[in-house]
Order: C-alpha cells, then sequence, then structure tokens
C-alpha cells in the first residue's frame, strides 16, 4: 500500500493510525509512507525555519517551520511543480471511470497530464521514437496548452518544454534504442495476427451476444 500526506494539511494522526495498523498485522514491509513534514524525532514539534534556496531559479524563500515549501517558494516566486492541490500527487494512480479530472483552483481539466501518458504511451507500444509539437497561444478563441514533447521507444520523456508558450526544445535521439524492442516485445512481423481482430474493425461500439449454452 502506498498512501502520502498533502504538504498543507498533513494527516499526522491518520498517517500514525496506519504505521499501528500495519505494524500490528506483520506487514510493515508492504507499506510505504511517504510525508510532506515527517516526524524525526522528539516531540514533534514543528523545525525552526531559515532560508530556503531553490537551485534552478536561484530563488530564496524563507519559512518559519510551520510553513510548507511548497507555500513558501510559491509565495517567494518560484514556480514548483506540484499535483497534491489538483487530486494526484504524481505517485499514486487510479482508474477514471466517467467525467474528467479538473483543478479544483482554477476548475482546469489536466489535459498536459493526459497529453503526456498518451505520448509515452504511444512511443512505447510502437517501439519508437515520438516527437510531439504543440501549439501555443490562442486558436479560434481557445488557449492551447503548448507542451511539446519528445519521448524514446522506452516510453520514457527524453524533453518536453516546460509551459503554454512558444519554446524550442532539441534532443540527440539515439534511432538504434528502439532495435532491440522491435526485435522483441513489439516485433509485429512475428506476434501480430490480424485474422483474430475482425471485431474491432467491423463493429463500431459493443453489442450484447447471447451467452454459450
Amino acid at each position: 500500500m502506498i498512501t502520502g500526506s498533502h504538504p498543507e494539511y498533513d494527516s499526522v494522526e491518520m498517517l500514525d493510525a496506519f504505521e499501528a495498523r500495519w505494524e500490528e498485522e506483520g506487514l510493515t514491509d508492504r507499506l510505504h509512507m511517504e510525508r510532506f513534514q515527517p516526524i524525526i524525532g522528539g516531540d514533534g514539534a514543528g523545525g525552526e525555519g531559515g532560508t530556503i534556496k531553490f537551485l534552478e531559479s536561484e530563488i530564496e524563500a524563507e519559512s518559519d517551520g510551520s510553513q510548507p515549501i511548497l507555500v513558501a517558494g510559491e509565495e517567494a516566486g518560484a514556480e514548483l511543480p506540484f499535483g497534491c492541490r489538483m487530486g494526484i500527487c504524481h505517485t499514486c494512480v487510479g482508474k477514471l471511470c466517467s467525467g474528467r479530472l479538473r483543478d479544483m483552483r482554477s476548475g482546469a481539466a489536466l489535459r498536459v497530464h493526459h497529453h503526456l501518458i498518451m505520448a509515452q504511451s504511444m512511443a512505447f507500444q510502437n517501439a519508437t521514437w515520438l516527437v510531439e509539437t504543440a501549439k501555443a497561444g490562442y486558436e479560434d478563441g481557445f488557449r492551447m496548452f503548448g507542451h511539446s514533447v519528445i519521448v524514446a521507444p522506452t516510453g520514457e520523456i527524453a524533453v518536453k518544454s516546460q509551459s503554454e508558450e512558444d519554446e524550442v526544445i532539441c534532443y540527440n535521439c539515439d534511432i538504434d534504442l528502439a532495435a532491440n524492442l522491435k526485435k522483441t516485445m513489439f516485433n509485429f512481423a512475428a506476434h501480430r495476427r490480424p485474422e483474430h481482430y475482425r471485431l474491432i474493425v467491423d463493429r463500431v461500439g459493443a453489442e450484447v451476444t447471447p451467452a454459450n449454452d
């Protein structure tokens, strides 16, 4: 089981209860716990705070020890990646059965997230380099979301743009990286059996079929 706590609303008691229950059942080796505000020892009081420096932007922020690093950084002007406020912490994955996920603060759908996972899936399942160039700015009154991306045949993101604005990205792609995948797992000539896929192209939707006698 994997659980975590929100960086702004750390449910300490709940996480403590999880740990106690798993320990009672002798299953601590199967529990992975993440705490954004860890209790290292002592009486569990907050830290003393201090200066936080973000290396890439060189922005410095101050926290009194009770304020999360994410909040302190944002107040200092840093643009920091996060997912917890949008209902996903980038480590816990669930199946969306209907509707669409939305940023509860702004109402924006998670279109960049879906764009990236689809690009990774397509690159891997076809064992090839994938280059997706995304539009930025506005078109016909609609905001484009940018985030062009280059994905390796392994499904790993090699490089991507970082915003919804115009950007140029480049990557030195090793074309031979796909060779092993094309010879093994995704050797379509050896593994594909089109004669068994007729239902996929012969029908446009699900149909109820009689149960086998």
